[in-house]
């Protein structure tokens, strides 16, 4: 009896279908196999005037075009029982979608949702390391340091652990100094996007003259008479808005210190927000 609360007996066979198929002429209920085969007793209707000119309703035929067996759609007052995919009505025997050989209706494009908030991940987040990347050495995540001191220590701990790792010779020709002698910043052109950043190590003793001719090398930028002249400049890490300038002649390890983040543009960039470092 479980069964038959589920589903349906045929009106003919007796069989339990779960997908049964009601005649809109008997309003009985078969399977697919005696939907199209059964003697149809139409239920009585209530005597109306017969109207001459009323015109035939014929039911549509199956949608394949051997078959003319009439179309499940047509038949049944049920939901609608169109194929998923071509939309089209076929009979019992043929709506399945192997069986009518079914050419699914192109689907619409479905439009991205958030689209300005996936813009603005994509424009702030970039800088944001990548494994499967090949930028992601040289890019860095921007995060802000915890309040409290132990955590914050830790975490400058971690943060210049990893940019040691990442971190990529900005002299080409000398690929396997001794850690002692390097020191490690994070070095961006003004202007550019966080993503842009490169994490770099210098050695130690050479003068800040000869690190900006690296990075302008790194960034494409042409260095002749024509040029403006460059200069680097260090963040304070107390006062982000306070930048320092290097001066050209003296050794980075006497202006730098690891983790630094150094800015490469124009010499007379924010003279009034600039000093020099002592």
């Amino acid at each position: 009896m479980a069964l038959v609360q589920q589903g349906s007996r045929c009106a003919t066979c007796g069989i339990v279908d779960f997908l049964p198929i009601v005649c809109t002429a008997c309003t009985n209920e078969y399977c697919r196999d005696h939907i199209h085969q059964h003697v149809c007793t139409p239920a009585p209707a209530q005597p109306a005037t017969p109207d001459r000119d009323a015109p035939v309703t014929h039911l549509a035929r199956c949608a394949l075009e051997s078959c003319d067996n009439p179309s499940l759609d047509s038949m049944s007052s049920q939901s609608s029982v169109l194929c998923d995919a071509c939309k089209l009505a076929f009979c019992a025997y043929h709506r399945e979608p192997a069986s009518h050989n079914c050419v699914p209706l192109p689907q619409e494009p479905v439009p991205q949702r958030n689209a300005e908030a996936h813009a603005l991940l994509r424009r702030y987040f970039l800088d944001i390391p990548q494994r499967s990347s090949a930028s992601s050495q040289s890019s860095s995540r921007i995060s802000r340091p915890p309040a409290d001191p132990a955590r914050s220590a830790r975490y400058e701990a971690l943060e210049m652990m990893k940019l040691r790792h990442r971190a990529k010779p900005a002299d080409t020709r000398e690929p396997n100094l001794a850690q002692h002698n390097r020191v490690h910043v994070r070095v961006n052109q003004l202007g550019r996007p966080a993503a842009d950043n490169k994490l770099l190590w210098f050695k130690k003793s050479i003068s800040a003259g000869r690190a900006i001719d690296l990075c302008a090398a790194l960034y494409n930028i042409p260095r002749d008479h024509n040029s403006p002249q460059l200069a680097l400049f260090a963040v304070q890490p107390s006062d982000r808005s306070a930048l320092v300038r290097l001066e050209n002649e003296r050794a980075l390890e006497d202006q730098v210190t690891d983790g630094l983040n150094l800015i490469l543009a124009p010499a007379d960039t924010a003279a009034a927000s600039t000093t020099t470092a002592e």
